[in-house]
C-alpha cells in the first residue's frame, strides 16, 4: 500500500510540474510526504536489522551483497527524497524565478529509486529472516514537534524505541537528560518483543534561551545500551 501511494504521488508531482500547476504541486508534495512517513518506521527498522546482521552474524558473501546493496539504496533514495522536497519548496516559494523542468527528470529518477528500494528491501528482509538475531534495542527516532520553541513554551519530543533483534529484550527503560526540564525523565517499558516498537512522548520546558541537547538512553538487562540526542534552539 505504501509503495503504491509513493509511486502514485510521484506521478502526480511530475504531472503538476509539467503543467506548472503549483497549487496542485503543493497538494501532491504533501501526499508524497505522507506516503513516505507511512513507510518510514518500517524502513528504519529494516535498515537497523540489516546493519545488525551484517556486523554481528556469520553471513555468506551473497547475503553480504544483498544487505549492502539495500543499505546503499536506502541512503541514495533518502537523499533524492530530500532533494525533491527541497526543490519543490523552492518552486512553491518563488515559482516565477524557478525552472520546474529541472525537477521533472529528477522525479522520474526518484520514482525508479523508490521501486528499486522496495525490491532491495524485500530481498534484505528475506535474507534477514534466516537469522536468529540477538535482542538489541534501537532508538529509531527522536522527533521534536518543533526545533525552535519560543521561550516559556512546552515542546513535545516523540521517541521510538524498537527491538531490532529476534529475541525479546527484557526490562527495557528509557531515561532522558537535558539542561532543560523534561517530563517524564524515565519510563519503564518492560519486555519488548522482536521487531516491536514503542513510542514515548517527552515534554521539554523551554525555560532557557539558546541551543540545548535532549539525550535519550535506552537500557535493557540483556542487550547493549543505546543513546540518541535531539537538538532544539529556544528562541
Amino acid at each position: 500500500m505504501a509503495q503504491s501511494a509513493l509511486l502514485n504521488s510521484l506521478d502526480e508531482v511530475r504531472a503538476a510540474l509539467k503543467d506548472e500547476d503549483y497549487e496542485r504541486l503543493d497538494a501532491e508534495l504533501d501526499a508524497y510526504q505522507a506516503a513516505y512517513q507511512e513507510s518510514l518506521l518500517t524502513e528504519r527498522l529494516t535498515l537497523r536489522r540489516s546493519q545488525l546482521s551484517r556486523t554481528e552474524m556469520d553471513i555468506s558473501s551473497e547475503t553480504q551483497t544483498i544487505l549492502t546493496e539495500y543499505e546503499n539504496q536506502q541512503g541514495g533514495t533518502n537523499t533524492a527524497r530530500a532533494g525533491l522536497l527541497a526543490g519543490g519548496d523552492i518552486l512553491l516559494f518563488d515559482p516565477e524565478s524557478a525552472d520546474s523542468s529541472e525537477l521533472v527528470g529528477g522525479v522520474s529518477d526518484l520514482r525508479n529509486q523508490e521501486t528499486a528500494l522496495n525490491d532491495r528491501m524485500t530481498a534484505a528482509r528475506g535474507a534477514i529472516s534466516d537469522f536468529d538475531l540477538p535482542a538489541r534495542i534501537a532508538l529509531l527516532s527522536a522527533e521534536p514537534e518543533t526545533r525552535s520553541p519560543v521561550f516559556g513554551s512546552m515542546v513535545s519530543i516523540d521517541v521510538t524505541v524498537a527491538n531490532i533483534g529476534d529475541a525479546s529484550a527484557e526490562n527495557v527503560s528509557l531515561s532522558v537528560e537535558s539542561s532543560l526540564p523534561v517530563s517524564p525523565s524515565e519510563t519503564t517499558l518492560g519486555s519488548v518483543v522482536a521487531e516491536e516498537t514503542e513510542t514515548v512522548s517527552v515534554a521539554v520546558t523551554a525555560n532557557e534561551p539558546g541551543e540545548h541537547e535532549v539525550t535519550f538512553t535506552a537500557k535493557t538487562t540483556n542487550a547493549d545500551t543505546e543513546s540518541v540526542s535531539a537538538s532544539i534552539t529556544v528562541l
